[in-house]
């Protein structure tokens, strides 16, 4: 074999499943679901490795025939992931942060037992079966993990409080645009805080949360536009984040505020800001 084929297999699957659930976190809820989907494609294809060939080189055995008949343990990862299909098939979807353990436990578990059933069988198992299907289920627990992170908490709940505290005075910042007649939707994820979209005056404001991948953080975003040329801003940062930029593009400006932790934000500051960008004018908020 290759020398370092494993670990350069290893990395490829950590970039595929950091790229994966990445695009699925960016994209929203389609694209979590249809990375569950794909997850549970993969387990079943982890499932189907016990009836491929687990021997190396001259020794040729199935995974279901050691299972049978030598070493029941063989059949653990396989059994987690059928766990995972069960949960699924029974219970839906809201499954899915469960599902993320079983599979991150099944994806642990193939290293020792592979071991083990090798120093009790005296026989090597480094062959491309069980090889793949260990890296397929580390991608099957990545691949959840968009889905786990749609399953929200019920308001009020204390899981609700550990998923959303820090960030409760943004989720709370953006409901309250409902009252300037703001179109406003729930946070889709625990990563988000929410989106509303409506006008003030002839400008179209357009406020949401998803997160940033590089670099990682929380994440505020805004962005006005006006249905004419853009009026002269003279805009500063509002102190909602640690890291801000307001960028005019054209006859829009957009604003990015990110940060690791909680926003300095309340209901009023964001509806001034609102305003005073949407109607240039009046003297901008103050920042830090």
């Amino acid at each position: 074999m290759w020398p370092y084929a494993e670990f350069f297999a290893g990395f490829a699957t950590l970039v595929v499943g950091l790229t994966g659930t990445g695009i699925a976190l960016r994209h929203g809820r389609r694209a979590a679901r249809a990375s569950f989907g794909l997850a549970l494609v993969i387990e079943a294809l982890v499932i189907a490795g016990l009836f491929l060939d687990w021997g190396y080189a001259w020794f040729n055995r199935t995974a279901l025939d050691i299972a049978l008949n030598s070493n029941i343990w063989v059949a653990l990862p396989h059994a987690l992931a059928l766990m995972v299909l069960m949960a699924t098939f029974v219970w839906g979807p809201g499954t899915a942060p469960w599902s993320v353990v079983l599979a991150a436990v099944q994806s642990a578990s193939f290293p020792p037992v592979i071991f083990l059933v090798e120093l009790d069988t005296d026989a090597s198992f480094l062959s491309a079966a069980p090889l793949a299907s260990m890296y397929l289920s580390v991608l099957a627990a990545f691949f959840l993990l968009p889905e786990a992170w749609s399953s929200l908490p019920r308001e009020g709940s204390r899981w609700f409080a550990i998923a959303f505290g820090p960030r409760a005075h943004l989720i709370e910042a953006i409901r309250s645009l409902a009252a300037l007649g703001f179109s406003v939707s729930p946070p889709e994820t625990v990563l988000e805080s929410g989106q509303a979209v409506g006008r003030i005056g002839a400008t179209e404001v357009l406020v949401t949360s998803r997160p940033s991948l590089l670099p990682p953080a929380y994440a505020l975003r805004i962005r006005w536009t006006w249905t004419h040329e853009q009026p002269g801003l003279n805009v500063s940062r509002p102190g909602f984040a640690r890291s801000e930029q307001i960028t005019p593009v054209g006859r829009s400006c957009d604003y990015v505020g990110l940060s690791r932790n909680s926003f300095e934000i309340s209901p009023s500051s964001l509806s001034d800001f609102l305003v005073a960008v949407a109607r240039p004018g009046p003297p901008a908020p103050a920042g830090d």
